[in-house]
């Protein structure tokens, strides 16, 4: 189950990377936090590493338990997270940051409930599926780095958000 759980989401999130490119192709908007994108791709290419050569070393396949059905419910919510959020933002969904006017705000959908629908069901992945594993080095180690990641992410979304935005906060 696990090596097919992990080849699901390497090919999803390649998938994400391929409509995040079209969708920066479809306007002209001015990219903000270029130099986050690197600690991103890292964080994200470190962690299905780190997946991969944990379970080899320690990891469990999953047995259907009360836990584990929870686990995996809490996964699909989050995959429903993220269909909402990239279907909400239409072209708009990228991977980059984009310094937008006020009218080019979502406000509407999933965006109603939550301000970064997306980086929760991010949050929500990196650390189910390890512990969904009993991987737990890797759950700690990641959600601890991508929410300081996700911290200074959603810093920089905000500051734009409220119009506030400024080079030098960067």
């Amino acid at each position: 189950m696990f090596y097919g759980v992990w080849g699901f989401y390497v090919l999803y999130r390649l998938f994400e990377l391929v409509i995040s490119k079209r969708n920066d192709k479809t306007h002209d908007l001015f990219e903000v936090g270029h130099e986050q994108k690197k600690y991103m791709m890292f964080i994200h290419t470190s962690w299905f590493i780190a997946l991969f050569v944990e379970f080899l070393y320690r990891g469990i396949e999953p047995r259907l338990n009360f836990e584990n059905i929870f686990l995996i419910i809490l996964l699909l919510m989050s995959a429903l997270l993220r269909y909402l959020s990239m279907r909400e933002l239409k072209a708009g969904w990228s991977t980059s940051v984009y310094l937008i006017d006020e009218k080019r705000i979502v406000r509407t959908g999933i965006y109603k409930y939550f301000r970064h629908p997306n980086y929760f069901a991010v949050i929500l992945e990196i650390m189910i599926i390890p512990l969904l594993f009993k991987l737990h080095m890797t759950a700690t180690v990641f959600t601890i780095l991508n929410g300081i990641f996700l911290y200074k992410r959603m810093s920089l979304e905000n500051r734009i958000l409220r119009g506030e935005y400024n080079e030098s906060m960067e």
